[in-house]
């Protein structure tokens, strides 16, 4: 399965030379709802181009002793962590979620890099109320080729079901323009198609996000290939999303990716502070993760200097 190809019979395991373009499986989102964890899986090209293209989600209902994927859901948990076996595979479709639409390049996989929106322990203890989250997961999505994001959501009691038909995605026509009212029926569709792509303002691939009780706003983090992280805030999970910082690592790493991890304090109303993890381009044996802890200020974060 290469970028733009159909999925051929081939080897379970798919491992095999025609097929090792797209072999390597990357993940990304994680959520704890309820006493379980969701990992987000998908498939990703390997250099250059790193586009993202099948992707689903791992199920594990022991704290990750054991996980199932969409194929398995209602048989028996495994301990190998239940990974897709691959396009060759029997199975292969009924485990992913969200397969790469047609003509399978990329270009119309909104759901390829899922970054959970975190707003409290398990989602359930101590929780705050804001955009109907006491009933929702919401995923803030990077497009496989890195064009867009893309919202989408799924509500508490069917997000274990690990099934397509029970998300639902953002619309809003003219989003640039004005941002829809998320807390609408109409403001969602069944449709992964007709997802508004939110272009502006959101804080590049791989998204993170957590809410900011204290200050009354999500902060999410992401990065823009080019060794930055970005920071940006909106008042309500749907936008309007504003980029208000781009941060590069003291240490002189490149950042490969990056998240804001759920360990996020507010000290005041206008001061919080946050663990921000990332990795380094030049990945060696000996590990390139590197840990920040960022002292965040309103409305100082609105003027954090810019690198050079």
């Amino acid at each position: 399965m290469t970028g733009g190809a159909g999925r051929d019979p081939a080897p379970r395991g798919t491992c095999a030379p025609r097929y090792a373009v797209d072999c390597s499986r990357k993940r990304l989102g994680i959520t704890h709802v309820n006493g379980q964890l969701c990992l987000q899986v998908f498939r990703q090209e390997s250099p250059s181009q790193f586009l993202g293209h099948d992707s689903t989600l791992l199920r594990s209902d022991d704290e990750g002793k054991t996980w199932i994927n969409p194929a398995h859901v209602g048989g028996k948990a495994k301990a190998d962590g239940d990974f897709p076996a691959g396009p060759g595979d029997p199975s292969y479709p009924a485990s992913m979620i969200w397969p790469d639409p047609q003509p399978r390049d990329s270009s119309k996989q909104t759901m390829a890099r899922l970054g959970f929106v975190h707003y409290c322990q398990d989602e359930s203890i101590g929780c705050p109320s804001i955009d109907n989250n006491r009933n929702y997961i919401y995923a803030l999505a990077t497009a496989g080729n890195f064009t867009c994001c893309v919202l989408a959501r799924v509500s508490k009691e069917n997000l274990p079901h690990l099934k397509a038909s029970e998300w639902e995605y953002y619309t809003c026509q003219g989003y640039e323009d004005a941002v829809c009212d998320g807390s609408l029926a109409e403001s969602w569709t069944k449709e992964m198609a007709k997802a508004a792509w939110l272009t502006g303002g959101t804080p590049g691939a791989d998204t993170q996000v957590i809410w900011a009780a204290d200050q009354r706003e999500y902060i999410a983090s992401g990065f823009d290939g080019k060794g930055h992280v970005i920071l940006s805030t909106a008042p309500h999970v749907w936008g309007p999303w504003k980029q208000q910082a781009t941060l590069s690592p003291g240490n002189g790493a490149e950042v490969f990716n990056n998240l804001i991890l759920p360990t996020y304090r507010s000290v005041a109303p206008g001061r919080a502070t946050a663990i921000l993890a990332n990795t380094g381009y030049g990945l060696d044996s000996a590990g390139t993760l590197f840990l920040y802890q960022l002292d965040l200020r309103w409305p100082a974060l609105q003027r954090a200097p810019q690198p050079q």
